[in-house]
Formats: C-alpha cells, sequence, structure tokens
C-alpha cells in the first residue's frame, strides 16, 4: 500500500504519550528501540489472532478472514494454530450467519491445507527475522523439517545471507514452538519441500524479475521460480539475470531499464 499525501496540518500543543498499557491484554508494554511491544506472547489475543493470520497467509487457507478469526475467538474456539484443525462443522453452525455451504468450505479448506510445502508450513510459524527467502535457503541445504528443527545456531549461521543474530532467534524460534510443531504433525499435517537442487543449472540463484500478466497468476510463478533457487525481484538492476515479460516489445518501465543496462529478456 502506498499512503497518498492530503495535506499539510499545523503542529499542535499538546505533547504525544504513546501508550504504556497493550489495548488488547493490558500488559505493560516495553521499547525495543524500534517500537513498542507487548511482551505478553502466550495470553494476548491480538496477538494469537495475528499468529493465525500469518498461518492462514501463509497456507493459502481461503474464506478465513480476520473478522472470521476474530469471531472463532470471541466464541473460544481458537486459541494456537493447532486448534484451527480441530474445528468442526458443527462448531461453525453454531456462529451466527454460518450456514452450511459455508461452513463446508471452510472446513474443506482447512483439511486442504494440512498437505503443505515446507516453506509456507515454516513461514506461517511467524519466526522473528525469518522470511521466505531466508526459509528457502535453509530447505536447499537442510531438505526436511526434522533436520532444520535440529539445527544449531552456528550451523544456521554458516548458510549463506544468516547473520549471528538471526540464527539465534530462529533456534530459539524453533525451540519455543516445539510443543506445536509436533501437535500441528499429530493433526497430520504433512509439510514437504518442494524444492530441486539444481546445482549444474546456471540459473541457480539468479535475479529474476516478472513484468506484465501470464497464463498462471504472479504469485504463482513468483512460487515456481523460487523452488527453483531463482530468486524473484520487484525491480531491475544491474545485479538482474533475466526479466519475463508478456510481450517483449513492451515499453514498460522494467522493459526499458533491462534494455537500458543489456538485461537479458524472456
Amino acid at each position: 500500500m502506498i499512503p497518498k499525501y492530503l495535506r499539510t496540518t499545523k503542529k499542535g500543543g499538546k505533547t504525544f504519550l504513546p501508550p504504556s498499557l497493550c489495548p488488547s491484554c493490558g500488559t505493560k508494554l516495553f521499547f525495543d528501540e524500534v517500537r513498542l511491544l507487548c511482551p505478553n506472547s502466550t495470553g494476548c489475543r491480538a496477538q494469537a489472532v495475528g499468529r493465525l493470520e500469518a498461518w492462514v497467509k501463509a497456507l493459502e487457507i481461503k474464506d478465513l478472514s480476520e473478522k472470521r478469526l476474530e469471531l472463532f475467538f470471541e466464541n473460544d474456539l481458537l486459541k494456537t494454530i493447532s486448534s484451527l484443525y480441530r474445528l468442526k462443522k458443527e462448531d461453525l453452525l453454531k456462529l451466527p450467519l454460518f450456514k452450511e455451504k459455508l461452513a463446508s468450505k471452510i472446513i474443506k479448506a482447512i483439511e486442504k491445507s494440512k498437505d503443505c510445502e515446507l516453506q509456507h508450513f515454516l513461514l506461517g510459524l511467524g519466526i522473528k527475522g525469518m522470511g521466505r527467502q531466508n526459509w528457502l535457503e535453509l530447505i536447499k541445504e537442510f531438505k526436511t523439517l526434522e533436520k532444520i528443527r535440529a539445527l544449531s545456531a552456528l550451523e544456521i549461521s554458516s548458510v549463506y545471507g544468516f547473520q549471528e543474530k538471526t540464527a539465534a532467534q530462529l533456534v530459539s524460534g524453533l525451540k519455543n514452538l516445539s510443543s506445536e510443531i509436533d501437535t500441528l504433525l499429530s493433526l497430520g499435517l504433512r509439510p514437504k519441500a518442494s524444492y530441486q537442487k539444481l546445482e549444474d543449472s546456471q540459473w541457480q540463484g539468479k535475479v529474476f524479475v516478472i513484468s506484465g500478466s501470464f497464463f498462471i497468476e504472479r504469485k504463482e510463478l513468483k512460487k515456481k521460480l523460487e523452488s527453483f533457487g531463482i530468486k524473484v525481484s520487484s525491480s531491475v538492476s544491474q545485479k538482474t539475470d533475466v526479466v519475463l515479460l508478456e510481450d517483449k516489445n513492451s515499453q514498460s518501465s522494467k522493459a526499458k531499464a533491462a534494455r537500458s543496462l543489456g538485461v537479458l529478456i524472456w
């Protein structure tokens, strides 16, 4: 989202006082030099809903909006990520505005998410400092959830792109979520690595930029490229190796930048 400039306002006479208590759970907030945080990670409902939102987004579970997740929490149907996989259609039918068709659709979408890609499973856990590309690098190196859970901070920091702080956060995050991960697996989740190691490929580790519409959705194309170890960027630069264009004669800004820099166009 790009903010839109509306107007300039005059400086107010009052001093801004930041909140001292979490508006969700009432816990005293602390400042980590960047932002105010609530330390009540297990008992704060806003954080619990946020974790569920991140999980739903990562695993692409349809029809589970923030509003619906809030409704589930209000009715004590959800508390953790794993509780999502204990939901039954009968539970949803007791809620206002939930009919047979919608309840069945949501339960089916949740069940479908049990067969998931390992990168989505790990991303959905919401471990601090870890993004999609970080997980892909680890999966490329270590292949399975079991091996990744057993890694030490030293082993992780040996992988390109991982600093000691990120490695420590990852080890700590996986340890704190160990019970939840075990519960998810016991409930039938089957995370599998789709990464295909292409050490002999000339495109391994290369940077691609996508421009225009293709026969598949852009996010699906991005996921496919990343599964082969290709890094997908949003802008063209001297580090770009390939620009994928819908129309090779395109006059878009990305196409013009690729031509001026001599970047390969497909």
